[in-house]
């Protein structure tokens, strides 16, 4: 497991590494509407690839289960070409679901800028496509990560997103782009990403199965896995639904200028939710297997150190957005309209994304076990709630009010939820994982962290890269010294300093 969490880190981190260099270059080139293009075009990607009716999740599960018992794999890929059926038909409706809403997609867009229809129109097309296509990547990505075959992921992922990347930069530079093309690139790119993604999954299967046909589907498999598919499916629907409301009311209350601005903010305070994937990639196929051995003792240890890596590191990101919100914005951006606009959205959300993290962990746990009723049942209180308070905090409070009202909630949640689902799953669990192993490292992150920045706060540093130093000296010593509170980081220095 550690190889592929380091793999998964290294592949998360370059990814942060091209958008941070690249986010504001592209916002230069292509101008703050058709930026704020790109920002809605987002949404519409993160809505529509969550509705794969949890197939992508229970493919990566089964194939787990089936390496932890050591059985044959004839199931999975029928149950895989079943999916490919499924994902095709999906497809064909969502490029005839843009077809028909087009008009309606572009008179909203156009309404908020100076951008023209035939110009949007294109682009929407494009975008059609690109959903329709990312669909499949997140078939394969899932079966590879089933495999724990994630070295050879991210390798490849992280290569074609810098040619990507780079690839657009240069034709920038060159003024051979505009925005109908960067989507068009983005699409290419994409496409590529999922021929090679489908012919490495397929390898795992060709020494352990038959042969069989190129289109073909087996209803049996797939009413097996409807329980399960059927529950991961609700949560993704929810999941979005509680998580990405203010995301969707803010398109509507702001102008897509701004909402190109929001875009940028949320990339940072974004960063946060991304940097606990490496670890849940990495943690699930590991506890689902040792759920099917009934290894439990190791299954709570490999949690509750999971948890508390990711708490060191979620916070001490945090903390750093929230002491200097607006300097990293503007070092970023190099935009002071942008930069006063979203330091205060950048703190509250970002603290929230920490709770947000954090309580993601119990939902694998309920993976490995197969059994999801309790964390249906736990989003869709949270949409209850949250939406509600989220829909009165943005369109009375603005932007703000909306960080505000979500990282509170997303912190009582945290303490009331997770208790709640530890206590259900393992009773006796709870205190001792919360005070004994989660609060310290918070507390001594919030210590550390203030510390440092009444210290450096009367220190003349004003230019750029004396600011980067700093913040970065921060984040290395607060990380640091907060990992000392997880006993296999522990073990790690003992045996090194012995040795």
């Amino acid at each position: 497991m550690i190889k592929n969490t380091i793999a998964n880190f290294l592949g998360l981190f370059l990814s942060l590494l091209l958008n941070f260099i690249f986010a504001p270059i592209f916002l230069y080139y292509l101008g703050d509407d058709q930026y704020g293009l790109v920002g809605i075009f987002l949404l519409f990607q993160l809505i529509f690839t969550v509705l794969d009716v949890g197939l992508s999740p229970t493919l990566s599960r089964q194939i787990s289960c089936i390496s932890g018992m050591q059985k044959d794999f004839d199931e999975v890929l029928k149950l895989l070409k079943s999916f490919e059926v499924i994902f095709l038909v999906f497809a064909s409706l969502t490029l005839l679901g843009f077809s028909l809403a087009s008009d309606i997609i572009i008179s909203f867009i156009h309404e908020r800028s100076s951008l023209g229809k035939e110009l949007v129109r294109e682009c929407v097309t494009i975008l059609g496509l690109l959903i329709s296509v990312r669909w499949f990547f997140s078939l394969y990505r899932s079966g590879l990560i089933g495999f724990e075959d994630q070295v050879w992921l991210n390798i490849t992922i992280s290569v074609t997103n810098t040619l990507r990347h780079l690839f657009i930069f240069g034709l920038f530079l060159l003024n051979y782009i505009d925005v109908t093309l960067f989507f068009a690139l983005q699409l290419s790119f994409v496409i590529a990403d999922v021929f090679l993604l489908k012919k490495r999954l397929y390898s795992h299967f060709f020494i352990k199965t038959l042969p069989l046909p190129v289109i073909y589907f087996n209803s049996k498999v797939v009413k097996e896995i409807l329980p399960f598919a059927s529950s991961v499916a609700l949560s993704a629907i929810l999941w979005v639904s509680v998580n990405n409301l203010h995301k969707t009311v803010l398109s509507v209350e702001l102008t897509l200028k701004e909402y190109g601005y929001f875009t940028i903010m949320t990339m940072l305070s974004g960063s946060i939710i991304l940097i606990a994937q490496p670890v849940s990639q990495s943690l699930i196929p590991r506890l689902t297997m040792l759920k099917s051995k009934r290894a439990d003792v190791e299954l709570l240890n490999l949690y509750t150190q999971s948890s508390q890596f990711i708490a060191a590191l979620s916070f001490s990101i945090m903390a750093l957005f929230w002491f200097h919100a607006e300097q990293i914005l503007m070092i970023w951006t190099q935009n002071a309209e942008l930069a006063k606009w979203g330091a205060a959205p950048l703190r509250w959300f970002a603290l929230g994304n920490c709770f947000l993290c954090l309580s993601g962990f119990p939902y694998f746990l309920q993976v490995a076990t197969g059994k999801l009723n309790l964390h249906l049942l736990g989003q869709l209180l949270a949409t209850c709630i949250q939406v509600p308070l989220i829909y009165f905090a943005i369109t009375n409070y603005g932007i703000t009010g909306a960080g505000v009202a979500w990282a509170i909630f997303r912190a009582i949640w945290f303490f009331l939820w997770v208790a709640f689902i530890h206590n259900r799953l393992s009773p006796g669990f709870h205190f001792s994982w919360l005070f004994q192993k989660i609060l310290p490292v918070i507390f001594t992150i919030i210590i550390i962290s203030g510390c440092y920045f009444l210290f450096t706060q009367p220190l003349e540093i004003i230019r750029p890269w004396q600011k980067i130093c700093s913040y970065t000296v921060m984040f290395i010593v607060t990380f640091t010294i907060t990992m000392l509170w997880i006993e296999g980081f522990r073990n790690f220095i003992h045996n090194k300093i012995k040795h």
